[in-house]
């Protein structure tokens, strides 16, 4: 499949399981994206790192105050175009699911040490849910009652070898 027909790809994918983004929880996301990546091949990335998740939680405001944020981003990284510098970051995509949530006070509570976890490997899929199901803050959002959610494709640009940057981290992988 072409990385520009991924998010169509997941649209349908919601609508075949018979399911609204608006009545997805924080552990039917998980499940929903991590089956459709599981699921799913895009033509044309990086052997390694090419096409992984990134999951998310950040507090933010989009001019409506403050909200926060779930978001599952499928990151797909392109190889370095030919010609291009060793420090030149390459193209790429990013695909989020996010779900927002109005934060309680639980959440300026937490002192939530770790917010981004990573999955380059569909081998490690088990991991990873495991690994998000534990932290803190997914405990807390699964059980917050859904603002809004939303699906969207945009083009990013990555890093040139790790997809986890030496002084950037995964910042550029997230929202």
């Amino acid at each position: 499949m072409l990385a520009t027909e991924l998010e169509k790809s997941l649209r349908q994918s919601l609508r075949s399981a018979g399911q609204q983004l608006k009545d997805l929880d924080a552990l039917g996301a998980l499940r929903f994206v991590t089956e459709h990546w599981q699921s799913t091949e895009v033509d044309g990335l990086r052997p390694m790192q090419g096409d992984g998740l990134v999951a998310y939680f950040e507090l933010l405001n989009r001019g409506r105050g403050s909200v926060l944020e779930f978001g599952i981003n499928r990151i797909l990284r392109f190889p370095p175009i030919d010609g291009a510098n060793f420090w030149e970051w390459a193209p790429g995509y990013k695909l989020r699911l996010s779900l927002t949530y109005k934060p309680p006070l639980e959440f300026f509570q937490l002192n939530a040490a770790k917010s981004v976890v990573d999955c380059w490997s569909k081998a490690d899929v088990l991991t990873f849910i495991d690994e998000l199901k534990s932290l803190p803050l997914f405990k807390l959002v699964n059980q917050l009652e859904l603002d809004a959610s939303s699906i969207s494709f945009t083009e990013c640009d990555s890093p040139p070898t790790e997809a986890n940057h030496a002084t950037k981290g995964l910042t550029w992988a997230k929202a």
